[in-house]
């Protein structure tokens, strides 16, 4: 994965989770608090096992709280003065945030989030990934700056 494709795809891949069978089911009252929280850290772990990327999966209601995670002290969080959720709810789009802070821990982070749609198109909640900030330093380190101001891979 790379940054200029980055947005692109931690868009593509959220608002796939937000489509997923256990993130609809969680909306729709099939699953519980728990069975999302031990899916979507699952999910996290299988995630990460190549490269350290996500710091959480969470799920959103409609008064802005994380109300299932992957990170158990995401949960109760109020995300609602955060541009991503504004965007979010007002638009109905994807939103990524610049990079943030975490309010569960303070990690520098960078967030997606998606509206959660049912079939009838109706909004569930919202789908959230969070991504570490050092992915992007890690990326840097891959530039090389040419004498002609130019920018490689």
């Amino acid at each position: 994965m790379k940054t200029y494709g980055y947005y692109l795809t931690v868009s593509f891949g959220t608002e796939k989770l937000s489509m997923d069978h256990v993130v609809q089911g969680y909306f729709s009252g099939v699953y519980t608090k728990e069975e999302a929280d031990a899916y979507l850290t699952d999910l996290m772990v299988q995630k990460n096992i190549q490269e350290l990327l996500y710091m959480d999966l969470f799920l959103v209601d409609h008064h802005g709280k994380i109300v299932s995670a992957a990170m158990d002290e995401a949960v109760g969080i109020d995300v609602t003065s955060r541009q991503y959720f504004k965007t979010a709810v007002k638009e109905g789009l994807t939103d990524t945030s610049d990079i943030i802070l975490s309010r569960a821990d303070q990690t520098q982070i960078v967030i997606t989030l998606t509206p959660t749609i049912n079939e009838d198109g109706e909004v569930l909640g919202y789908t959230g990934i969070a991504i570490f900030a050092t992915y992007f330093s890690r990326f840097l380190e891959d530039f090389n700056v040419s004498d002609s101001n130019g920018i490689s891979l």
